[in-house]
This record gives C-alpha cells, sequence and structure tokens, in this order.
C-alpha cells in the first residue's frame, strides 16, 4: 500500500492535517478530490495535482484555498463553499470567473496563468495581493477600485487603462501588454512599484503622479520625459526607449537610475544624486558632461562613443 493509499484510508477515519490544522494533499498525481471534511479550520492544499473538476469540495475553509498546478477549466463548484482566507487558482486552464461564488476575498487572490478572457464574476473586495498576469484580458472592467496589496496584470493584451483601480496600496504591474497610446486612467495612488515597461508606449500621459517605490518604464518608444511623475520614491528604469532628452528627471534619486540604450547625445537635466547605480550606457555620448554629482555605488558609460570624460 502506497503513502496515499494509507493517507486517504486514515481519511475515512479522521481528518489528514499537519501540526497545525492545514490539510494538504498536495503532489500526490490525483485527478479528483478525496471525501473531505466539511468543515475545515485552517488551509487546505490540494496543489500540483491532475484535478480537472472541483467535486468534493467542503463547505467551509477557514483558511487558504490552493488549488495551484492543476488542469482545473470551472470553478463553479466553488459556490458550494465559504472561504476566509487567500484563494490560490493560478495555473491551470481556467477559462471564465462566472458563478465561482467567490464574492470577496480577504487574502490574496491569485489567478494568473489561465485562460481568462474578461473578469465578469470578479470578487467585488480583495483583501491583499491580486495578481491576474498571463491571461487573455483585454479589458480591466469589473476589477476593484481599491486593491490593499500589489496589482499584478502583466502579460496581458490591454491596450488601454479603462476600469483601471483607483488605489493600489502595492506594487503595480502593467508590464508586457499592448499599451500603446498613453497611460490615462492610471491609479490616483501606487504606494509601492510603478511598472509599464514592455509596451508600445510613446507618451507617459496620464500617469500616476506619486509613485511610492521605483518606476520602469523601460522598453516603450517615449521620446521625452514629459508628463513624468512628480514623486518617485526609490529607482529610476527609462532604459531602452528613444529618448533625447532628460527634461523633468527628478534632483535626487533615491536607489539606481537606468537611462541606457536611448538616444542621448549628453547628459543635460540628469539627476544630480543618484544614491544607487548610475547607467548611462550605449547611447550617443561624447562626454559626461552633466552627469549625477554624486552616485552611490557604480557608474556604467560603456557602450558609447566618448571623446573625453
Amino acid at each position: 500500500m502506497g503513502i496515499f493509499e494509507k493517507i486517504l484510508r486514515t481519511f475515512e477515519k479522521t481528518e489528514v492535517e499537519d501540526n497545525r490544522g492545514n490539510i494538504i494533499i498536495a503532489k500526490q498525481n490525483i485527478n479528483k478530490i478525496p471525501k473531505l471534511p466539511k468543515k475545515i479550520t485552517k488551509n487546505l492544499n490540494l496543489s500540483n495535482n491532475n484535478l480537472v473538476k472541483l467535486k468534493n469540495m467542503p463547505e467551509e475553509i477557514g483558511g487558504d484555498l490552493i488549488l495551484s498546478k492543476n488542469f482545473i477549466e470551472d470553478i463553479t463548484e466553488l459556490q458550494k463553499t465559504k472561504i476566509f482566507g487567500s484563494i490560490y487558482l493560478n495555473n491551470n486552464k481556467i477559462k471564465s470567473l462566472e458563478n465561482s461564488g467567490i464574492l470577496n476575498v480577504t487574502g490574496d487572490f491569485y489567478c494568473n496563468f489561465n485562460r481568462i478572457e474578461n473578469l465578469k464574476g470578479f470578487p467585488s473586495n480583495i483583501g491583499g495581493d491580486l495578481d491576474i498576469s498571463n491571461n487573455r484580458l483585454n479589458s480591466l472592467k469589473g476589477i476593484p477600485k481599491v486593491i490593499e496589496g500589489s496589482f499584478n496584470c502583466r502579460e496581458n493584451l490591454l491596450n488601454n487603462l479603462n476600469d483601471c483601480p483607483k488605489i493600489v496600496k502595492g506594487n503595480f504591474d502593467i508590464s508586457w501588454n499592448n499599451l500603446n497610446i498613453n497611460l490615462n486612467n492610471s491609479p490616483k495612488e501606487v504606494m509601492g512599484d510603478f511598472n509599464c515597461g514592455y509596451n508600445e508606449l510613446p507618451t507617459l500621459s496620464g500617469v500616476t503622479k506619486i509613485i511610492g517605490g521605483s518606476f520602469d518604464c523601460c522598453n516603450n518608444q517615449l521620446t521625452s520625459l514629459k508628463y513624468f511623475p512628480k514623486v518617485i520614491r526609490k529607482s529610476i528604469n527609462i532604459s531602452t526607449n528613444k529618448l533625447t532628452s532628460l527634461k523633468n528627471l527628478p534632483e535626487i534619486v533615491n536607489g539606481d537610475l537606468k537611462i541606457f540604450s536611448n538616444k542621448l547625445i549628453n547628459l543635460e537635466y540628469c539627476s544630480e544624486i543618484v544614491e544607487g547605480n548610475f547607467d548611462c550606457g550605449y547611447n550617443e555620448l561624447k562626454d559626461l558632461k552633466g552627469s549625477p554629482k554624486i552616485v552611490g555605488k557604480n557608474y556604467n558609460c560603456s557602450g558609447n562613443k566618448l571623446e573625453s570624460l
């Protein structure tokens, strides 16, 4: 008799729990959920299996529900279950959240790496991080207006930020989408990092004005820093664009400043103090006039055609 068969035999008589009250049936290659207690006091972990359907779910889970890395397509069975913690549905084959019964999530909600095309039936409140990255979304309609943690929507099909959250209390990541006009409807407030890199943005119009962490707009089509955020509390990455001027950079950068791989012919308007690393490599610089007066860590200017320092 294998270990898992012993677990199931035991489970028919009593709850299978670790020493903290969690039920863990992960990495067992099961394709259906075994009989479970109606009420689970803490976490239920069914990740890394071959589940397709969610039949036999308990009526109540006092902690987190972890269904990551299965082959689940339909989550309508979840409407029968009350979940009081975080919900992890990532790395499945889910196409829709409609009729799931998930209205409020007190912790994190992860449904990244699925096949979701719209947000119909999306929870109206999320108490922690929200990760909807690596799906097929072309609209944010249905997303909560306030995200209590970080918001990750990278690698989707967005070409605008209509219906975007208004307040993000953690990081905000919309990189690797199809944004090619502007950043209108960005959050009014982002308390962590703001990442809009790897799009096709020609302008920063509409960007959040005060960013509590780092700002990354690398690998876009920017030709100027017009509309640049007013306050950035950590690092700045504006590399791999088409910038010919650094006008509107802040005087002080409280982290790294990356301006490499642009079309800069001088460093006019560059920040005066960079507390971290400074990288101006692979531009069209002939000298380093206008460089920061203070660089706290490394200074890289390789890949230019410098005639003097």
